[in-house]
């Protein structure tokens, strides 16, 4: 596992029991702290994608540098 990858875990799992502590000792009716939910579960969702596409273009340029290693391995193999 990468250091990017326990950065992104640890932070999703201090932000998730922030969120759920703010939830349960938050001062205000259930009606406002319902909404407030909503409204955050949202931006967790966009964020959420955010992050997936995030990976998804690291893992692509990941692969296209793997590629592009192998077949200059492969030309100077067969090169010489």
């Amino acid at each position: 596992m990468s250091d990017g990858d326990s950065f992104y875990k640890g932070f999703f799992y201090g932000a998730t029991l922030g969120f759920v502590a703010g939830v349960i000792f938050a001062p205000k009716p259930g009606d406002e702290t319902r909404v407030q939910l909503s409204e955050n579960l949202k931006d967790w969702k966009i964020k959420a994608n955010d992050l997936v596409d995030s990976a998804k273009e690291r893992l692509n340029n990941a692969v296209e540098e793997g590629n592009e290693v192998s077949r200059r391995s492969r030309s100077d193999l067969y090169d010489d």
